[in-house]
């Protein structure tokens, strides 16, 4: 889920030379001032550089002009690293924690970058390089590649020629809707399935019980017909404080260190987020899950989870939920076991390199139609990973999806398919005008 709420709502639904260096000079050591929850702070100069290389998403690239706080591991700083850039020059700066404790990234422009450790201090890597994207993701792709999340990467889910999004709440009509393009497009197919509570989005999480079970079944069991993998939405991380069976949340609720609870936004106040460590909301995403089964008894071939890997980490100091108050890596641990213990393709939110291992499809749907986006992610996990998601183009013709899907492509997503397609352009692409763009998205 992402604050601009496009995920919830799914729209109606895709080497540089390198200078080698010691450590820098400039890297100080101190006890964290920022947070008391931190152990150490560390320093590192960036006077003299003018731009920074974040690691957000497919990545970013922008003038430093005001402070910048990132929190690893998230979508918003998905790698440990940040390169500083003048026109001549580049600083790469980047730990090396193979665990992924908690950490924030704080930038003060003109000055220094700060790096707060909830978690024992690494080590920390910082090379004086040319100002390129390609020479900052080669050195980090050499650590990268080598940890458990690149090397241990699961293997479950087949290409897919094409992802649609199944947002019809009518769901004989999403059927038929959907059996329309597996006439056009080669087996397996993928339906992103957004519209079939009987609650809307962003209420009543964790009720996840379809708006008639009947017709649901019918529907997992019509596309497993049509070798069409279903990916029913949950929120894997968010709960309705309104509903009755969650009223307390004692065994679930995220605590911040006064007690209170940690909510979603103000917008949407009664969202509370769970603690991914609690046994409690394991087994409720886990049940979740098992619930989604055709006619036959059988359960979804996949499932997405929305803002699982894309989200926190948060420390919770819940005191029952089987970790130590404040603990910087209870959340990480929380979300690995979630993603450990569903069966069947995952397609999640967000792309937090060290849960990579765990996911089969990766959205990374957010800022591909923004100028500043660059592909430090395709870089450095691209031949690992498998993207999808782009931002579909506000006109609907063959040109503008090409241009769409060509620049998709340059950040490494995988364009057999989007999610964020309206049914506008579903339809468009069985009209004979669109066959080009079909055949490139690889329809028949």
């Amino acid at each position: 889920m992402s604050d601009s709420g496009i995920t919830r709502r799914g729209l109606l639904c895709g080497m540089g030379g390198l200078v080698a260096a010691s450590v820098a000079p400039w890297s100080l050591s101190k006890p964290a001032e920022a947070n008391s929850n931190t152990r150490t702070t560390r320093e590192f100069s960036i006077k003299g550089y003018n731009r920074v290389l974040l690691p957000r998403g497919h990545g970013q690239l922008i003038e430093i002009t005001k402070p910048i706080t990132r929190r690893y591991p998230s979508r918003d700083h998905c790698m440990q690293m940040m390169a500083f850039f003048s026109e001549s020059s580049g600083l790469l700066i980047h730990t090396k924690d193979s665990v992924g404790y908690l950490s924030d990234w704080e930038i003060l422009p003109g000055d220094k970058l700060r790096i707060h450790f909830y978690g024992p201090e690494p080590e920390i890597e910082t090379q004086v390089i040319p100002p390129t994207i390609e020479a900052a993701a080669a050195i980090y792709k050499r650590w990268a590649i080598q940890q458990s999340w690149a090397t241990k990467r699961r293997e479950t889910a087949p290409e897919l020629s094409l992802i649609a999004v199944a947002a019809n709440p009518n769901l004989k009509q999403q059927l038929l809707s959907i059996r329309m393009l597996t006439e056009k497009f080669p087996s397996p197919m993928g339906a992103w399935i957004t519209q079939w509570r009987r609650h809307g989005f962003d209420t009543l999480y964790p009720d996840y019980e379809p708006n008639n079970r009947q017709e649901f079944s019918a529907l997992l069991s019509g596309l497993k017909k049509h070798q069409c993998a279903a990916f029913p939405y949950i929120n894997a991380l968010l709960w309705d404080d309104r509903l009755e069976a969650f009223s307390s949340g004692e065994s679930i609720a995220l605590r911040n260190k006064d007690g209170s609870l940690h909510r979603y936004s103000k917008k949407l106040p009664w969202l509370v987020y769970a603690c991914p460590a609690s046994e409690a909301w394991q087994t409720t995403i886990i049940q979740a899950r098992r619930s989604l089964r055709d006619t036959d008894g059988a359960i979804s071939s996949g499932i997405y989870l929305d803002m699982l890997i894309a989200a926190g980490p948060f420390l919770c100091f819940a005191t029952g939920h089987g970790h130590e108050p404040g603990d910087p890596l209870a959340w990480q641990k929380g979300v690995r076991k979630i993603l450990a213990s569903i069966e069947g393709i995952i397609m999640s939110e967000g792309n937090a390199e060290i849960y990579i291992d765990g996911v089969d499809a990766l959205l990374m749907h957010l800022f591909t139609d923004q100028p500043d986006t660059v592909p430090l992610w395709n870089l450095v996990y691209g031949n690992l990973t498998r993207s999808v998601g782009w931002q579909m183009p506000r006109s609907i013709s063959p040109m503008a999806i090409g241009d769409a899907i060509n620049r998709a492509t340059s950040f490494g997503a995988s364009c057999h398919g989007s999610p964020w397609m309206t049914h506008l352009i579903q339809e468009a692409l069985l009209k004979a005008e669109f066959s080009d763009i079909s055949k490139q998205l690889g329809g028949r």
